[in-house]
């Protein structure tokens, strides 16, 4: 008996479970709560750092003094502008006058030097000439002396043989014979001259000096010439030489005074005179600081954990609130080490400044654009936050889901999410702080 109660009891309980179920789901769909959803989209991140600085100048340059000297005019005055190669000062070196002076004398010594010494060669040239003809003369006139001791002695002969037949007397065959011997002595002196006056001009004389004769008589002729005015060619060559140096003596002085004059190196303002009219400077001391304003440079600082994401070249806008002018520029040099106290990189970018309106010292704002990032993105509205984390609520097959975030950028009422949803999701807008997770939200929108 007790058995088929048990029996009944449960065959009673299956019967009864479907319409408790039912009943508990209509419970359930009875609490449904509405809400706002709104899809996750996938929309591109343009994260641009705001940062501020100051106008500084680009270059300075110091003028230093190459040669030393009073100070005897300052044509400029510290906040003058100046442009390139525009005369700045004017110093005065009397010893190096006088140097001049000396070169100058030295230069005009060596010029007439040079000039004689060239008149010298040439006149030796007309020697050497003057040579050649009197050399031809003297071989003239051992030709002709040849001859006429030829005709004495046929003379001197026929004579000797008058006399053996008494056709003449011994006193005129004496005579013959002295003329013979006259014209013999004269004919030697010739030769010998002849001899004396050819040194110098022999074919001999020309491969002592390692010159091979020319077969033309032309040439060989210039080979003799040129062999005897050696000396006086060398002598110019010494005297062009003694020249080149006493020019490059009063070039070298030329530009020591050249350096007294003091010029711009660039375009700028005068930022420091370090000397007055009338003092002495010595050389390699500063004289004058000229600051180059034709470029400017934007000076401000990026914080450490900004860093990765900028490099030389990146673009940056600039705006001079002072001036109402806004330019569009690129890094051009990021500082290789943090400032210690405050952890921040330097960052320089360079302005054009032509007209000279941008001064150092202005306040500058500083707009860095980033490169772009295609993130998740929701309105601002569907997020809160518990204990500063922050958080969402997510609709997961119509239940709410309680999804912590990671966020990359808030921007223009917009959050754009590192980590936590992905593109398509449902999540709550504008929540209630009364929903919880697990809440049935149904078919909303």
């Amino acid at each position: 008996m007790t058995y088929r109660r048990v029996w009944i009891v449960m065959i009673l309980y299956l019967l009864l479970l479907p319409g408790c179920k039912t009943s508990k789901s209509s419970e359930e769909k009875n609490e449904e709560v509405k809400v706002s959803l709104v899809e996750v989209t996938k929309r591109t991140l343009q994260e641009d750092l705001q940062c501020f600085g100051n106008i500084s100048y680009n270059k300075k340059n110091n003028i230093t003094v190459q040669v030393g000297g009073i100070l005897k005019n300052l044509f400029v005055r510290e906040g003058d502008y100046v442009s390139k190669n525009q005369t700045l000062a004017h110093l005065d070196n009397v010893q190096l006058q006088i140097q001049q002076e000396q070169a100058q004398n030295l230069v005009e010594t060596a010029r007439a030097e040079l000039a004689l010494k060239k008149t010298k060669l040439s006149e030796g040239k007309l020697l050497a000439e003057k040579e050649f003809i009197e050399l031809e003369k003297i071989r003239s006139m051992i030709t002709q002396k040849k001859r006429e001791l030829e005709e004495s002695v046929i003379r001197l002969d026929n004579s000797k043989e008058l006399f053996k037949i008494g056709g003449i007397t011994e006193t005129e065959v004496r005579n013959m014979e002295i003329n013979v011997e006259g014209k013999k002595s004269e004919l030697y002196i010739l030769e010998k001259e002849l001899e004396g006056k050819s040194l110098g001009y022999r074919e001999e004389d020309l491969i002592k000096e390692g010159i091979i004769p020319a077969s033309d008589p032309f040439i060989l002729k210039s080979q003799l010439i040129e062999l005897n005015t050696k000396t006086l060619k060398t002598e110019v060559q010494v005297a062009e030489t003694n020249l080149k140096n006493a020019e490059k003596s009063l070039q070298s002085v030329s530009n020591l005074i050249h350096e007294l004059t003091i010029q711009s190196p660039c375009s700028g303002i005068i930022g420091v005179e370090y000397f007055e009219e009338g003092e002495y400077v010595h050389d390699k001391e500063k004289l004058i600081t000229v600051m180059d304003v034709d470029r400017v440079l934007g000076v401000f600082a990026i914080q450490e954990k900004e860093m990765p994401f900028f490099k030389v070249g990146s673009p940056l806008e600039i705006d001079i609130p002072s001036l109402g002018y806004t330019v569009t520029t690129s890094i051009k040099e990021i500082a290789p080490i943090a400032d210690a106290q405050s952890g921040n990189f330097s960052v320089k970018a360079e302005i054009d400044n032509k007209e000279n309106k941008i001064k150092p010292g202005m306040f500058i704002s500083c707009r860095v654009i980033r490169e772009t990032e295609e993130l998740p993105c929701i309105p601002e509205t569907a997020v809160f936050y518990i204990d500063t984390a922050p958080y969402v609520f997510k609709a997961v097959n119509n239940y709410l889901v309680l999804e912590p975030l990671k966020i990359k950028q808030s921007q223009d009422g917009q959050i754009w999410i590192d980590q936590g949803l992905a593109t398509g999701e449902l999540v709550v807008n504008n929540p209630s702080p009364f929903l919880k997770e697990g809440t049935y939200v149904g078919e909303s929108k």
